[in-house]
């Protein structure tokens, strides 16, 4: 549900990029990739209870999709 969750979002931001709508695409780019953290997250055996506690746990189980999400 998570994977189909991020590609949704990415598709929809695709769309509004499109349109020439970006806080639309930005937002929905953001939604995809939090979707896409959960996901990988959830992979391991992890969920996560709010932002904060995402951005902790992929800093100590996935560096290098904590530092992309950092950005």
């Amino acid at each position: 549900m998570l994977k189909e969750k991020a590609t949704n979002y990415y598709f929809l931001a695709r769309i509004a990029e499109k349109l020439g709508m970006r806080t639309e695409a930005a937002s929905n780019y953001f939604k995809a990739l939090t979707a896409l953290n959960d996901f990988v997250l959830s992979k391991i055996g992890i969920i996560s209870k709010d932002h904060n506690e995402r951005f902790f746990l992929l800093k100590q189980h996935n560096y290098e999709l904590y530092e992309i999400t950092d950005k």
